[in-house]
């Protein structure tokens, strides 16, 4: 037996919409998009999710890499960590302003690698070694805060316009039995799912899919105060690069989540604190971040909704 979550059509609310559990025999399709308020690319913030690979508010620990740029807004600390391994001026992914490190605290620890080029801007102390590969400039600056604070804002702004968002598209869940978890969008340009993260990741998911239907954008908002992913990994379209890079995983309320397994897509999740084992494929936001494995590109690049009356 599979239990659907089905489509809602609920007013914005200052909380995440609510998906009733019904029976998949019972579920109605709805096929139009005009129930999601939202235009999609309406605006160009100063920010967006391709900006940074990795964007960590508070402290990153880290023993791995990062192929991308990364912006930490508190110390960056742990044993010998590489930034920007793919990062190329004129490749897939170029850093900001030639940038491939920002650490508003200290950083400490073992010797830290920036690569290809690519910069280290730091506001705090420079408590470990730290090699330039390439070239690359080394510069404490003393308005990286007022930068990152800027980058914080639009962050949190974000998460509060997805969780608003009305669900449009459905979500197929193993009930008794094990299976997969499926996401079945609308065909909208921008298909929007919720889900709780227990149902996400539950003794009964041997694997993650996604059918597209045709929507370009996948935004999947994900209840929940922690989530410990063990079982079941992503498969299909999940982890084809150029549909991951349109998928945003967008756990709101979570304080903590550890990953064991591969993820792929984007992930924001502004208020927990993460521990990886495995790669994270994609655009990382976190509170704080304990790695322990590699977070890897392509950055989210698909087009982010705006709420009209947001």
């Amino acid at each position: 037996m599979i239990t659907t979550l089905a489509v809602a059509t609920l007013p914005a609310i200052a909380q995440a919409p609510f998906l009733d559990l019904v029976d998949s025999a019972a579920f109605e399709e709805v096929d139009s998009a005009s129930d999601v308020e939202i235009e999609v690319g309406a605006e160009t913030p100063a920010f967006s999710l391709s900006t940074y690979n990795l964007v960590v508010f508070e402290d990153l620990s880290s023993n791995s890499e990062v192929e991308g740029s990364a912006f930490v807004g508190g110390d960056l600390n742990g044993s010998s960590a590489s930034f920007c391994i793919k990062c190329a001026p004129s490749g897939s992914f170029a850093p900001l302003n030639g940038t491939g490190l920002k650490v508003v605290g200290d950083i400490n620890g073992n010797p830290k690698q920036v690569n290809n080029g690519s910069g280290l801007e730091y506001g705090g102390t420079l408590n470990a070694i730290v090699n330039a590969n390439g070239g690359g400039s080394k510069t404490q600056s003393s308005t990286l805060i007022g930068e990152f604070d800027e980058l914080k804002t639009f962050l949190l702004n974000l998460s509060s316009q997805l969780v608003n968002l009305e669900t449009n598209s459905e979500v197929v869940v193993p009930d008794q039995q094990p299976g997969a978890v499926q996401f079945n969008a609308s065909g909208a340009e921008v298909a929007i799912f919720h889900i709780e993260a227990d149902q996400l990741f539950s003794s009964k998911t041997q694997q993650i899919e996604l059918n597209r239907n045709g929507s370009e954008t996948i935004i999947i908002n994900v209840g929940g105060e922690s989530a410990d992913w063990t079982q079941g990994n992503m498969v299909g379209a999940l982890v084809d690069d150029a549909v991951q890079q349109n998928v945003i995983w967008h756990f709101y309320e979570a304080e903590t989540l550890q990953f064991n397994n591969a993820f792929h897509g984007s992930l924001l999740a502004p208020f927990a604190t993460l521990t990886n084992q495995t790669e994270l494929e994609g655009t990382i936001v976190v509170e704080s971040f304990e790695q322990r494995g590699e977070v890897h590109l392509p950055v989210f690049t698909g087009a982010l909704p705006v709420l009209l009356d947001f």
